[in-house]
């Protein structure tokens, strides 16, 4: 992964392969699903110098329920959840 500011490229070694979507702040990433992994899986990872190691975390509904059969859209430190009942976002700032 990498990030560009202010004419400066920062780069951080991830184990994390084939993710779907993702959002990152000035401080964290956030990453959903892998290859083959639930699309309910996602990743934090704290942006600092060397390897990143990543925080899986699962991605749900209020009540619980896993965050399937919809589509993620990472912008930005926004990621976003939508299916046909509701629309979710997580802000990493």
């Amino acid at each position: 992964m990498a990030t560009f500011a202010e004419f400066n490229i920062h780069t951080y070694p991830t184990p994390l392969a084939g993710c779907h979507q993702f959002a990152v702040s000035d401080t964290h990433a956030l990453f959903t699903g892998q290859y083959d992994h639930d699309t309910s899986m996602g990743y934090v990872l704290k942006l600092r110098e060397g390897e990143v190691a990543p925080q899986p975390v699962k991605l749900v509904f209020p009540n619980g329920a896993p965050l399937r059969d919809g589509v993620f859209v990472g912008c930005g430190a926004q990621l976003h959840f939508f299916d046909q009942r509701a629309w979710f976002a997580v802000c990493l700032r």
